[in-house]
């Protein structure tokens, strides 16, 4: 048996492009839509977090991008979380008093938010693209009071 060291991603920054097209090569094989290329300012924005979930976290990150996007849309930079954009802090970033719970509430909500614009407010297509049924999705508007 043998230990091998694995650098953390935020310090080796110049794989986070690989690895993005990687993971969204996967969902593209196994999904049930065609999504287009990760735009350059999507990957300067990869590039430029710190990526303390590690690669879990950038696939998680490809995986909600993916979700949104539109059917041959290219993944672009308002597709990832606020996180990643100087909009709003990192979740569990320093002064951060959310619980869990709460923050995936939180993410939650914003998924659905944005999905429904991206589908112009159409619930069922909204549902299909997030891969939840449609009275799954309208439990949650009324739980998080979105219209």
């Amino acid at each position: 048996m043998f230990t091998v060291d694995l650098p953390p991603l935020r310090d080796r920054l110049e794989d986070v492009p690989i690895l993005a097209e990687h993971v969204l090569q996967k969902l593209r094989s196994g999904g049930r839509k065609q999504v287009g290329a990760l735009a350059p300012e999507t990957l300067a924005a990869l590039r430029g977090h710190s990526f303390e979930g590690n690669v879990r976290e950038l696939q998680n990150i490809i995986e909600r991008a993916y979700t949104l996007a539109d059917e041959g849309a290219d993944i672009t930079p308002d597709l990832l979380p606020e996180a990643l954009s100087s909009r709003a802090p990192a979740v569990g970033g320093p002064g951060d008093s959310r619980n869990l719970r709460s923050a995936m509430e939180s993410y939650e909500a914003e998924l659905i938010r944005h999905a429904l614009e991206r589908h112009g407010g159409n619930q069922t297509r909204t549902a299909e693209g997030l891969g939840v049924s449609r009275r799954t999705l309208i439990d949650k508007l009324q739980k998080y009071g979105i219209r």
